[in-house]
């Protein structure tokens, strides 16, 4: 049988049903939530002449989005994660290049974890085998999602998008930092966690890195 796209990809993120699980806790959490962040969500984008100019139809069109965000949001969460869904995906990405939404209106951002938080960081990486995930919260910053208690922040936009091989690289422009008086950042290195010091300076000198 032919591997999908879709299934790739799954493969490729370790998607399966203990992910699903977790998204379908998550909805139960946020559905009530969803109307609001489409209000926000709209809110925001009209208040900005360039994104205004990106909606296609114009501000008539706005009502009809809030009610399609927050179908797009219960089906993200509620699944089923499978081929419709993913066509639908799709066709959403392919309608944003038709209409020429401008690449810098997609924010991303990289957060810089402390120690303390190697929990986050195996939950995020997949790890997770625990039934209820650590305790998190993501904060409203200019720069996008700001993880709470993290040692620093860097928000992008996309800046360009080039083919390479097999896969794409994203470029992206720094138009926020986040930065506290954290000493002791997480580090990952040789397959371990490790901590910031003469003998992991050390370890880098000897492999190159």
């Amino acid at each position: 049988m032919v591997e999908t796209i879709l299934d790739e990809l799954k493969r490729y993120v370790g998607f399966g049903p203990a992910d699903e699980g977790e998204l379908r806790a998550l909805d139960a959490v946020g559905q009530t939530e969803y109307q609001r962040i489409s209000e926000v969500f709209y809110e925001r984008i009209l208040a900005h002449e360039g994104a205004r100019k990106a909606l296609e139809g114009g501000e008539s069109q706005v009502g009809h989005l809030k009610h399609t965000l927050v179908e797009w949001m219960g089906q993200l969460f509620r699944g089923p994660w499978d081929e419709p869904y993913f066509e639908m995906r799709e066709r959403i990405g392919r309608k944003h290049v038709a209409i020429a939404l401008p690449q810098h209106y997609m924010f991303g951002a990289m957060n810089i974890l402390r120690q303390e938080q190697q929990d986050l960081s195996t939950y995020f990486a997949g790890g997770w085998t625990h039934p209820l995930p650590p305790t998190f919260e993501f904060l409203a910053w200019n720069g996008g999602p700001r993880l709470d208690g993290c040692a620093a922040a860097i928000g992008c936009t996309t800046y360009a998008i080039h083919e390479g091989g097999d896969h794409w690289i994203v470029l992206g422009e720094v138009v926020a930092l986040h930065r506290t008086t954290c000493t002791t950042p997480l580090i990952f290195h040789g397959s371990r966690y490790a901590n910031l010091g003469a003998t992991f300076e050390r370890e880098i000198l000897v492999s190159g890195f």
